[in-house]
C-alpha cells in the first residue's frame, strides 16, 4: 500500500467535522431578508412543516477544504459541502411563512421537511446582502418517489433481513459512511430491511438520482447505482443478488493488552498494486472488532490506530499495524492486529 493510500482514512475521518453544518461567522452576516412559504402540493398553504437555510457550497473548499481534500475527491464532495446558517427552524402556525434574517450577500435553497411528504429543496435565491426588502420565495412540497426491489441468494431464494439503505449517487460508500452525518444530501436518507420473500420498498423519496446499498451479516454487500427517482412514480430495480461471504474479525493490542476503541480500517485489493478501503469499525472495550460487512473471496490489509493518537501517531499506527491476508472462502477470518509503541 502507497503512503496516500494509507492516510486517506485518517484523512476522511479528521476532517469529517469540518463538513457541513458551519456556523455562519459573525463577519458574513448582512441586512438581507428572505421571506419563505411552502405550500402542498395542491397549492394549499402547508400548516407544519420544518425549515432549514442552506448556501451554496463554497466555505469549505475555499478553505481548509481545498487545500487538505485531494483534487481527485473534490468533484464527489464539492455538492454535499454548504454552510448551515441557523438552526433547523419549525414552522407550525395560521400565518403562512417564515422569514430568515440577518442575510449575507449570496445564493440559497431552503430544504422543507414535513410529514407525508418528501423532504423537499428549493429553487436557487440570490440576496445582495445589504438590502432589508424581503426577496420572497415560494414552493411547493414534493409527493416523492418509491424504489422496490427484491434481494435474492445464490438460487434466487429471498433473502430476509437485508439492509437496503439509500446513498448519494457517484458517492463510494465508505466515503458517505465517515462523512454522512456532516454532509447535506441530495437524496432522501432512508433504509429499510427486506421481508420474508427478501422485497423491500422505500417510499416518499425526494426526486433525484441515487444509489442503494445492501447488506448482510452473512453476504458480500452490493450497490446499484443510477437508480433515478421521479415524483409520485414508482421504479422496481428487479433483482440483487447476495452471495455468501466470509466473517473477519480479531482484536487490537498495544503491549499485550487490548486497545479499547481503535479504530480498525479494513481495506481490499483491487490490483497489484492497489487497495481501497471497504470498511471501518472499532474496538470494544475488550479490544475486540468484527468487520460488519461479509467479504468475498480475495486480498485484503486490515490497519487500526489507537483512539488517543495525534496525526504522526495516526500514520505510524496504520502503517506499522497493517496486516494483509487472503480470503478464500466463506469461512471466517480472524486476524490479530498489534499497535507500535508510542516512541
Amino acid at each position: 500500500m502507497t503512503t496516500i493510500q494509507i492516510l486517506f482514512p485518517a484523512l476522511l475521518t479528521m476532517l469529517s467535522p469540518l463538513a457541513g453544518q458551519l456556523p455562519i461567522p459573525p463577519s458574513e452576516k448582512g441586512e438581507s431578508v428572505l421571506h419563505v412559504v411552502v405550500r402542498k402540493p395542491d397549492g394549499k398553504p402547508a400548516r407544519s412543516y420544518r425549515l432549514r437555510l442552506l448556501r451554496e457550497s463554497r466555505a469549505v473548499f475555499a478553505g481548509v477544504g481545498s487545500q487538505v481534500l485531494p483534487k481527485m475527491l473534490q468533484p464527489y464532495l464539492s455538492p454535499f459541502f454548504y454552510d448551515v446558517y441557523i438552526p433547523a427552524v419549525d414552522v407550525d402556525h395560521i400565518a403562512e411563512g417564515h422569514e430568515f434574517k440577518a442575510l449575507a450577500a449570496g445564493k440559497y435553497r431552503v430544504e422543507a421537511i414535513a410529514t407525508g411528504y418528501a423532504k423537499t429543496v428549493s429553487r436557487v435565491v440570490s440576496v445582495d446582502g445589504t438590502t432589508g426588502k424581503p426577496v420572497h420565495l415560494t414552493f411547493r412540497l414534493l409527493t416523492g418517489g418509491m424504489l422496490t426491489g427484491r434481494v435474492v441468494d445464490e438460487k434466487g431464494n429471498g433473502v430476509a433481513g437485508a439492509r437496503v439503505t439509500t446513498w448519494e449517487s457517484g458517492v463510494p460508500d465508505m466515503m458517505m459512511k465517515i462523512l454522512a452525518p456532516h454532509l447535506v444530501r441530495r437524496t432522501t436518507k432512508g433504509e429499510v430491511k427486506t421481508d420474508k420473500d427478501g422485497r423491500f420498498r422505500l417510499e416518499t423519496l425526494t426526486p433525484a438520482t441515487y444509489q442503494l446499498r445492501f447488506a448482510h451479516a452473512e453476504r458480500v454487500r452490493r450497490s446499484r447505482d443510477g437508480l433515478q427517482v421521479t415524483d409520485r412514480k414508482s421504479l422496481d430495480i428487479g433483482t440483487v443478488t447476495l452471495n455468501k461471504g466470509a466473517r473477519v474479525s480479531g482484536t487490537v493490542r498495544h503491549d499485550g493488552k487490548p486497545v479499547a476503541g481503535a479504530v480498525v480500517f479494513l481495506h481490499v485489493r483491487e490490483n497489484e498494486r492497489v487497495f481501497s478501503l471497504f470498511s471501518r469499525t472499532v474496538t470494544d472495550k475488550e479490544g475486540r472488532f468484527a468487520i460488519s460487512d461479509a467479504v468475498a473471496p480475495g486480498s485484503y490489509a486490515l490497519s487500526a490506530w489507537r483512539p488517543t493518537a495525534g496525526p504522526v501517531q495516526s500514520f505510524a499506527d496504520l502503517r506499522k499495524s497493517r496486516s494483509e491476508f487472503a480470503v478464500k472462502g466463506t469461512k471466517p477470518h480472524r486476524v490479530d492486529l498489534t499497535l507500535p509503541g508510542s516512541g
